[in-house]
């Protein structure tokens, strides 16, 4: 019986580190991001970098930056948010203040 439990507990880690990388290999790719009037689009790449472009009128920056993920959380930068849920096409996400968000894939 001790032999079973001591058997689950060391594979724990391993079942979430399966399900990070899946969750991962799900968030790679470019994604659009339209909020409050300004539009993102996000380029998560396999090596943990991206590339974030904001718009907001006529005005276009972009930024070279890192992201993470651990669990649900997904840091980009400095930014955190939730995920909620996933799906090929669509990421929703929890932002600060508990608004709901909604990324796009890019085609």
């Amino acid at each position: 019986m001790l032999s079973r439990l001591f058997a689950i507990l060391m594979l724990l880690p391993i079942a979430t580190f399966a399900a990070d990388q899946a969750r991962e290999t799900q968030l790679i790719g470019t994604w659009n991001v339209s909020f409050l009037g300004s539009v993102t689009r996000i380029a998560l790449r396999p090596d943990h970098t991206c590339t974030v472009w904001h718009r907001t009128g006529e005005h276009t920056r972009s930024e070279i930056e890192t992201w993470q993920l651990k669990g649900d959380h997904l840091r980009v930068g400095a930014s955190e948010v939730l995920i909620q849920s996933i799906t090929d096409g669509q990421l929703e996400v929890t932002i600060p203040e508990d608004t709901l968000a909604v990324w796009t894939r890019a085609k």
